[in-house]
C-alpha cells in the first residue's frame, strides 16, 4: 500500500496555513480570536448568507483544492452545527415572533454539505454527521469507508465552534472555533494508519488530530 501523503488544511483563528500549524505545535504562535475566515474569494450576494461555520469550511476548502480538483463525495461533521441560527429560532419563538424559512433551512445539521454542493456546482453523494464528542472520528471513519467502498477519495470536513453562552453549561473546555478538511483516501497507506488511531481513539479532539497529520508529515 503506497505511503502517500494526505492532502489536508486546516482553519482556526490565527491559524490558517501548514507552517502556521507547525508554528501552533511548536508553541511559537497561538490563536488569535479576532481573526475571521478569509471568504473573499466567494461573491458578495453568496457571502452575505455565510455563516462562521461556513465561512471556515469555504476557507479550509479553498487552501486544500485547486481549480482543476474535480468533484468528490462530500462527508461533513460536526459536533454542534448551527447552534447560533437554532438558539435565534428558538428566542423567536419565545417572544411570539416570526420564523425565518431560510434561517430555518440553513440550520438543520446538512444544510452546509447542501450550500457546499450547489455553490461548487458538485453532484456527488453527501453525508452529514452529528455523534457527540464522537463527530470528528465518525466522520473520518464514514469517509475512509465510502472511500474504500467506491474505490475514489472523499472530501471530509470537520468544523465547530463554541455553543452559545445561553447553553455555556453545558459546554466544556474541549470546544474550540476550528475546520479540518482532508482527502480521504483509503488506497493510500498514510489515511489507512491514520484510521486505525481514530479508530482507537473515538473522542479525538481537533487538535489532537491536526497533531497525528502533523506527526505522519502528511
Amino acid at each position: 500500500m503506497p505511503l502517500s501523503f494526505l492532502q489536508w488544511s486546516a482553519w482556526a483563528p490565527g491559524v490558517a496555513t501548514k507552517e502556521e500549524w507547525l508554528s501552533w505545535v511548536s508553541g511559537s504562535l497561538d490563536f488569535n480570536l479576532s481573526e475571521s475566515p478569509d471568504v473573499s474569494f466567494i461573491k458578495p450576494m453568496v457571502r452575505r448568507r455565510l455563516s462562521s461555520l461556513a465561512k471556515m469550511v469555504f476557507a479550509t476548502s479553498n487552501n486544500l483544492l485547486d481549480d482543476n480538483q474535480k468533484a468528490l463525495p462530500l462527508v461533513f461533521a460536526s459536533r454542534f452545527g448551527e447552534m447560533d441560527k437554532t438558539v435565534q429560532l428558538l428566542t423567536n419563538l419565545t417572544n411570539d415572533e416570526g420564523l425565518s424559512p431560510t434561517s430555518f433551512g440553513l440550520s438543520v445539521h446538512n444544510s452546509l454539505v447542501g450550500m457546499y454542493g450547489m455553490i461548487n456546482k458538485w453532484t456527488k453523494g453527501s453525508t452529514a454527521i452529528g455523534a457527540g464528542k464522537r463527530s470528528l472520528s465518525s466522520g473520518f471513519i464514514e469517509a475512509f469507508s465510502q472511500s474504500k467502498s467506491l474505490e475514489t477519495p472523499v472530501l471530509y470536513f470537520y468544523y465547530d465552534e463554541p455553543l452559545p453562552e445561553i447553553y455555556s453549561s453545558y459546554s466544556d473546555d474541549e470546544s474550540i472555533t476550528i475546520c479540518i478538511g482532508v482527502i480521504v483516501d483509503a488506497a493510500k497507506g498514510a489515511t489507512y494508519q491514520l484510521h486505525e488511531l481514530v479508530m482507537l481513539n473515538p473522542e479525538i479532539l481537533p487538535v489532537d488530530f491536526i497533531k497525528l497529520l502533523i506527526e505522519k508529515n502528511a
